[in-house]
């Protein structure tokens, strides 16, 4: 399973794994709007891999010098609308000695180079909730809230992806992150 790119793993929420929160070796699946977090090693790692990471979120992990959030092994994988941030201690965001992943429209703390990314607080909601700030409105799981600041990931996603079921107002431009084109979004 996971051989084709006809496999797309959806919605998972890996809260607090192992030595790999998310381990994808000679797969090829589409991983779209997960959340990876709490995991203490490297939280997502593909070995000889053409994923591709769409509106997730990978933070709040832990490891030991010399892993980070993301590894890559002979893996080719592309990374859009995704938010890579706050994961300790200074874990590095990317790790790809071989093959250099194509992100794009991405918040990496620490930065990496490609259209649309940026290197800024995505404004989680508090921790444990990666739900992002907003002053028009944000999912709290049982209501919609007003914050007192929004997030740069608000809006940032690619332009040319659909918003999805993202609720309006929403900018015609998907957010960034595991919410980005669901109706959980921030507005």
């Amino acid at each position: 399973g996971g051989k084709s790119s006809k496999t797309v793993i959806s919605g998972l929420r890996i809260l607090g794994g192992g030595a790999a929160g998310l381990y994808c070796n000679g797969s090829s699946p589409i991983i779209q709007n997960c959340i990876v977090s709490g995991s203490r090693g490297n939280a997502m790692v593909f070995a000889g891999s053409q994923a591709q990471i769409l509106n997730c979120t990978v933070a709040h992990n832990s490891a030991l010098p010399g892993q980070a959030a993301v590894t890559c092994w002979d893996s080719p994988i592309t990374i859009c609308n995704t938010i890579i941030a706050e994961n300790r201690p200074e874990l590095v965001s990317i790790f790809a000695p071989t093959d250099q992943p194509v992100v794009t429209y991405s918040c990496v703390e620490g930065g990496w180079v490609g259209d649309g990314n940026i290197d800024a607080d995505p404004l989680f909601s508090e921790l444990g909730d990666l739900h992002l700030l907003s002053e028009t409105g944000r999912w709290d799981g049982a209501a919609w809230v007003v914050d007192d600041a929004t997030s740069p990931c608000i809006d940032a996603g690619d332009p040319a992806v659909d918003v999805g079921a993202e609720p309006a107002p929403n900018g015609d431009i998907i957010n960034m992150g595991a919410f980005g084109g669901t109706d959980e979004a921030s507005m």
